[in-house]
């Protein structure tokens, strides 16, 4: 369930950004544009206070074309198609990009089945009805607030609250620890004539990748000197 404490006020409590993280679009088909715009309105403005759980899905679903969602690209098994909602994956991606930056704790994720353009490897964040969410707790000591804002250009998410440690940095650091090419499957067709081959689909490029985070910290010290007084 939702957090039941969205709409309270809350003026003058999110005083400090813990991250922001904004996600090129490069797929502009028009559909697919209103599907994002309309995701990242759904989750703008959400409050959590802390210990609370925030679940994607809850705020997105349903995503049926009565619900506003259009059909746009999607992926399904390992391939492209069409679907309805297709492109609010994107908007869960920029979230998780910010999660990461802001050292909240993520719960549940899940990558995609293909890699995308719009994040880079290993910050993605796929979601599908059921358990396929991004979850994600507040584990600050402060209410968060997430906020959006959409442009035909990309898609930005950001963490209002307050820091638990004003001289920590997050970096954060992909590593492809390993490519998997395709596998050719062969499967007999007593249907196709003698000789003849039909490629079902074309496989792609798979990817392990492992996402490090950079913790920095800023020392700051006074030093004093002595002096001698003559």
């Amino acid at each position: 369930m939702p957090p039941q404490n969205t709409k309270a006020d809350t003026s003058g409590l999110f005083t400090q950004t813990l991250a922001t993280y904004t996600s090129k679009i490069t797929d502009k088909n028009a559909d697919r544009l209103e599907n994002v715009k309309l995701a990242a309105q759904k989750i703008n403005g959400v409050i959590l206070n802390p210990d609370e759980i925030f679940s994607y899905l809850s705020y997105v679903e349903p995503i049926t074309k009565a619900a506003g969602y259009k059909v746009a690209n999607v992926y399904a098994n390992g391939t492209v198609t069409q679907d309805v909602g297709g492109g609010v994956c994107q908007v869960s991606s920029a979230l998780y990009s910010a999660l990461l930056y802001a050292n909240l704790e993520v719960t549940k994720r899940y990558a995609h089945s293909l890699t995308v353009a719009y994040v880079p490897m290993g910050m993605d964040a796929t979601v599908a009805s059921g358990e396929i969410d991004l979850r994600f707790k507040n584990n600050t000591n402060e209410p968060l607030k997430i906020v959006t804002h959409f442009t035909n250009s990309g898609v930005t998410a950001t963490l209002l609250g307050k820091k638990t440690d004003n001289n920590l940095k997050i970096e954060i650091e992909n590593q492809t620890v390993q490519t998997l090419y395709p596998q050719e499957e062969i499967t007999e067709d007593p249907a196709l004539p003698e000789g003849e081959r039909v490629v079902d689909y074309g496989g792609k490029n798979g990817y392990i990748v492992q996402t490090y985070k950079k913790y920095i910290r800023k020392i700051c010290c006074n030093l004093y000197g002595k002096r001698k007084n003559s």
